[in-house]
C-alpha cells in the first residue's frame, strides 16, 4: 500500500484492476498535489477508439491512496 509520501508529480498511478483499451494501459498521472487542502489534482488516462483520451479530475489525497496500487514511471538509472 502506498503512503502519501510516495506520491510525486509527474508520476503515473494504476489500480488493483488495471485495463488496457485500445493499446494504452488505463493510468492516472499527478499534476499537482496540495498537502495543506489534502488534494491530488491528476490526468485520468484512458486508450479509445483512435487515440488517448485524457480528462483532468480533482480528488482527495486519501481517496487517491485507497484507489492506487502501484508507481507505473520508469526511473531513469544514474
Amino acid at each position: 500500500m502506498l503512503k502519501e509520501s510516495d506520491l510525486s508529480v509527474k508520476h503515473g498511478y494504476v489500480s488493483n484492476n488495471v485495463n488496457v483499451t485500445y493499446g494504452v494501459m488505463s493510468k492516472r498521472v499527478i499534476v499537482s498535489i496540495d498537502h495543506k487542502k489534502g488534494k491530488v489534482i491528476y490526468w485520468d488516462v484512458k486508450g479509445v477508439q483512435g487515440g488517448v483520451k485524457a480528462d483532468m479530475k480533482t480528488t482527495t489525497i486519501k481517496s487517491f491512496l485507497n484507489w492506487a496500487v502501484a508507481d507505473i514511471t520508469c526511473k531513469e538509472k544514474q
